[in-house]
């Protein structure tokens, strides 16, 4: 690897990580891989088409690598699409070994 491409790498996983435009996309990745049987970008679209939210395959990829922000009532949907609940989308690694250790 060069070192122009080292650096590029490196100066884009700092700018992602700068602009960031939401806090739930590691989750949301989590629940849609951890449901059973395991979700794909595509039907998770497919299900968010039917409760009327315009979200595409591109879209969500791009929720789940933080680089698009979500709205409110998207969220309340991608819940809903997931079949989890709302709260389960901002749970951090931390509370939800908490959570599972009570």
């Amino acid at each position: 690897m060069c070192a122009t491409s080292t650096i590029y790498n490196h100066l884009f996983r700092i700018i992602h990580d700068v602009i960031k435009r939401n806090i739930i996309g590691r989750q949301l990745k989590q629940a849609r891989l951890s449901s059973r049987p395991k979700i794909t970008q595509n039907e998770l679209a497919a299900r968010l088409q039917t409760l009327g939210i315009a979200i595409d395959r591109t879209m969500l990829s791009k929720i789940e690598s933080g680089f698009r922000p979500v709205y409110d009532f998207e969220l309340e949907a991608l819940a809903r699409a997931l079949r989890i609940p709302l709260t389960q989308l901002f749970e951090t690694k931390t509370e939800g070994i908490k959570a599972r250790q009570r």
